[in-house]
């Protein structure tokens, strides 16, 4: 878990971490509410049918590897997207 979140932000990009427990409805509501781009899986792994492209990090020791880029990251950019409870009715991602 620390290495993929430590990968997807040197890209530049934010995480959200879903858990497989939740309702599918639960899932795709939070993806879609913090307009997720892609997903890191294990392959197998419970989805609940979310129709997002799937990286899976296993496929990372046989991938070509990547050129080597510097992506602008600003304080003020995304790092992290989490979910409240819902005890107030819906989650609402912070």
């Amino acid at each position: 878990l620390v290495v993929t979140v430590l990968g997807v932000l040197k890209a530049g990009a934010a995480y959200l971490i879903l858990d497989p427990g939740f309702p599918a409805a639960r899932l795709a509501a939070m993806a879609t509410d913090a307009a997720v781009g892609a997903v890191v899986a294990p392959r197998g792994g419970h989805l609940a049918g979310l129709d997002i492209p799937v990286v899976h990090p296993e496929d990372a020791r046989t991938a070509a590897p990547l050129p080597h880029g510097t992506v602008a990251v600003r304080p003020a950019d995304l790092a992290c997207v989490m979910f409240t409870s819902g005890s107030t009715g819906r989650p609402k991602g912070v």
